[in-house]
């Protein structure tokens, strides 16, 4: 007679998450700014893979005297507006997205930089030396 045991045989597997590497671009509007004006930067995130727009993500903008953070959109879309700086200077700024894991997928982190050169208001001089100009009008008008 032959007698079957029963036996059994665990195996198991681990699946690792895809790892994808992300692009952040960035750019600047405009690009030449008068301090105390007004500018924008914006830009998009994508999938280096397949080059697909990654929406509902988080920027985020560091530099200058400048800190802020905003969401990609459906077309992986960001969009600072409204940054100012009020003195002339060469700022840079750091545009960041830190990564996320979600199930299945890990999309790595990436960053962009950019920067503005900010003059002075160009008013100022014309002002000054408006006033100059006129004080030595009026001393040659008055000398005669």
């Amino acid at each position: 007679m032959v007698t079957f045991n029963p036996t059994s045989v665990q195996i198991g597997i681990v699946v690792h998450p895809s790892v994808t590497d992300t692009l952040l671009t960035a750019q600047i509007e405009p690009t030449w700014v008068v301090q105390d004006q007004f500018f924008n930067i914006f830009g998009k995130l994508t999938r280096t893979d397949t080059g697909a727009a990654l929406s509902g993500m988080t920027i985020t903008l560091s530099g200058g005297t400048q800190s802020a953070s905003t969401t990609t959109d459906a077309l992986g879309l960001y969009f600072f507006s409204g940054l100012k700086e009020l003195v002339a200077d060469s700022y840079s700024y750091t545009i960041s997205f830190a990564g996320i894991t979600v199930p299945g997928l890990t999309l790595k982190p990436s960053n962009a930089l950019t920067g503005v050169n900010i003059s002075g208001n160009m008013n100022a001089p014309l002002i000054v030396g408006g006033i100059a100009a006129l004080s030595v009008i009026l001393m040659a008008v008055s000398l005669k």
